[in-house]
């Protein structure tokens, strides 16, 4: 899985490698580290952030693993940074095995002159509890101390010592950023003379250039990565959901055996590719009850390759549960289709296993695929491996007219279209004798549509009544689907308001919500009613002012002004909203004058908004198309003032007045 915590070395050392191993600690003087003076509006400083991985080769099993240290040591500087101090640290008992363990605080005494308080904590002392969450049970554990005293001014060492053996399945990571400052960042690789070591670094998902000083001591090549005095990623608005600092990628590239031989690990990620198929192809074979069930639902169907894929889609996502069981490497391999369809649970590979089983059965080739399944931010593999580029497997579906990506673990998304996450990103594959990298489509704008109607009445205190009718298409029907699904009526009500944006308002009735169950990637969720609006006329002189902003929110992006904006914008799905409303205005009253259209035209996206007259009623119109998915950094001004345009537009009034124009 992919993962982008920091975690790692410092000034003490770890003595030993079995089971019993001690920690030792060097001294450390609260009064020679830098306090919230040095770090201004910071609630915590990482004084190290850094990794020590040492290869070699097991002469018990001829076979190569990693030793990986890691110190992170942490200075409390006001009460909200205490959270920065709490350690959690995942292990597994087979694959990375914890081999040494260890927490020291160092708090200063509670008055002036008292020695500092000093505690520790070894493995015995941690908690040590399964991984565990509402959908999915792994052996993997997690061992977590929660420091205490911890006053401000307080500084948590960890030490940890992990053991990696199957080194063609894991690489390893350091992400030098660690969401608040950093003194002191490094990455240490050590290898035997001879064998290779490569690496790769990464900012902002993308490949990045960041060499290492390199140099030979004992027998040894040592590998340096270093960074100091890093500022600590502020919170912005539309940030990543993982913040998109400098990460360095290693794994062992060749070894000498044992025989002295050199042996090489999966040279690119067509290797890869065929290494996952042959890890996993024992449990593509169907058995009976799976022929049978294939034969059940295909009963009557046409002789049609995509209505046939599409109805053995639509069972495996809709009657299949997601749940996750990992023991060994579950994380990576799927369990056997025969006991998914047995079981009806799995996770996202045993999901696409049964439905590529099952396809089988039906003639219908297709191929396993795994992906970085992301928040808005597509990422790029690093390096071959079968553990680390990717979180999520799905299936690519091989018909007469073109290939299919489909992903039957959301319950909400029809066969012809893939989750916005699994969009845009890096799927590799699985097959022998090994597939490349292929990217998975990204949706346009107009395909995900949102679009409400409503007819409204105002009266003189300033309500709206009237009827509506929202449809939802691609994304956006993705996940209204998968909210409502699970909601009673007022649930739906509440939730259909909001993605509506109506102002201090609410659906007073839902009278039909068709397609709820996804038929098709083009029919679209349909639902009607009535609604209700507080507040949404103004007072100005005499009159009464309307505008569009009281009844229905922004859907444009509200950026708050910054010096310097550091993460991307994360807009989220290419997507399109239209409103369409129309007013009656309050009896007597009538609208002096209408704002002109506007139009914008940007890279970022279109907006288009005008006012008309229809009889007595007033009829504005708002077409917003977000086509952007990611803004860099560097683009945050002309984003803004492209946001800021539209929502200015929103809020332009439409003055009522006795004797306005008819």
């Amino acid at each position: 899985m992919r993962s982008r915590l920091a975690a790692l070395l410092c000034v003490a050392t770890i003595a030993g490698c079995g089971g019993g191993a001690q920690v030792q600690w060097a001294p450390l003087k609260l009064e020679e580290l830098p306090g919230v003076d040095a770090h201004p509006g910071k609630g915590w400083v990482a004084l190290r952030n850094e990794r020590r991985i040492a290869f070699d080769l097991d002469p018990s099993t001829g076979e190569p693993y990693a030793e990986v240290e890691t110190r992170f040591d942490v200075r409390v500087l006001t009460e909200a940074g205490r959270k920065a101090a709490r350690v959690a640290e995942k292990h597994h008992p087979d694959l990375y095995p914890v081999t040494a363990f260890g927490v020291r605080l160092v708090a200063p005494g509670a008055k002036a002159g008292d020695p500092p308080t000093v505690r520790t904590w070894d493995r015995e002392h941690a908690a040590d509890v399964p991984q565990v969450n509402g959908s999915i049970y792994s052996e993997a554990r997690v061992l977590g101390v929660t420091p205490s005293p911890l006053p401000p001014g307080s500084v948590v060492e960890r030490r940890v010592t992990r053991r990696f053996a199957d080194l063609r399945v894991f690489s390893l990571v350091h992400g030098f950023e660690v969401g608040g400052p950093v003194r002191e960042a490094r990455l240490v690789v050590d290898a035997p003379k001879g064998w290779r070591v490569d690496h790769v670094a990464l900012r902002g998902g993308e490949h990045a250039e960041f060499a290492p000083v390199v140099r030979d001591e004992g027998g040894r090549t040592i590998y340096t990565w270093e960074r100091r005095d890093l500022p600590g990623t502020p919170p912005e608005d539309f940030e990543p959901a993982d913040p998109l600092g400098e990460t360095v990628w290693v794994r062992l590239g060749a070894w000498r055996g044992a025989d002295g031989r050199v042996v090489e690990n999966l040279a690119d990620h067509r290797a890869t590719s065929a290494y996952r198929h042959a890890l996993e192809r024992h449990a593509y074979a169907p058995d009976d009850a799976i022929r049978a069930r294939v034969a059940e639902l295909l009963a009557g169907a046409p002789d049609d390759p995509r209505d046939r894929a599409r109805r053995l889609y639509d069972w495996v996502r809709s009657q299949v549960r997601y749940c996750g069981i990992y023991f060994g490497m579950g994380g990576w391999v799927p369990h056997p289709a025969p006991q998914i369809h047995a079981a009806r649970y799995g996770d996202c590979k045993d999901k696409a296993t049964l439905l590529h089983s099952m396809l089988a059965v039906a003639g219908i080739p297709s191929r396993l695929g795994s992906l970085y399944s992301h928040n808005g931010v597509p990422t790029r593999a690093a390096l071959p491996t079968v553990a680390g580029n990717h979180n999520h497997v799905i299936l690519a579906v091989d018909l007469p007219d073109g290939t299919v990506f489909a992903d039957p673990t959301d319950r909400s998304v029809p066969f012809g279209r893939l989750p916005f996450r699994d969009q845009g990103a890096e799927l590799l594959p699985t097959s022998d004798p090994g597939s490349d990298l292929v990217r998975t489509p990204m949706a346009p704008a107009e395909v995900n549509l949102a679009r409400f109607e409503a007819d409204l009445t105002l009266a003189a205190d300033g309500t709206a009544t009237g009827t509506f009718v929202a449809r939802f298409l691609g994304t956006q029907a993705d996940r209204a689907r998968s909210s409502l699904v699970d909601l009673a009526e007022r649930g739906r009500r509440e939730d259909l308001a909001a993605r509506f944006g109506l102002v201090a308002g609410e659906l007073a009735s839902l009278d039909l919500v068709e397609h709820l169950e996804p038929p098709d990637a083009d029919t679209p969720l349909v639902a009607r009613g009535r609604l209700a609006a507080r507040d949404a006329l103004g007072v100005a002189g005499d009159g009464r002012t309307l505008r569009l902003s009281d009844l229905v929110t922004h859907f444009a992006p509200v950026l708050r002004e910054t010096a310097q904006r550091v993460q991307p914008v994360v807009l989220g799905s290419p997507r399109r909203y239209v409103h369409r409303l129309r007013i009656t205005p309050p009896a007597g009253l009538a609208a002096v004058h209408l704002p002109e259209l506007v139009r914008i035209d940007e890279p970022y996206g279109r907006f288009e908004m005008s006012w008309t007259r229809d009889g007595e009623a007033l009829v504005v119109e708002r077409v917003l198309e977000l086509s952007r998915t990611v803004v860099p950094a560097a683009e945050f001004g002309t984003l803004k003032a492209f946001a800021d345009h539209v929502n200015r537009a929103e809020r332009r009034a439409v003055v009522l007045a006795a004797g306005g124009a008819p």
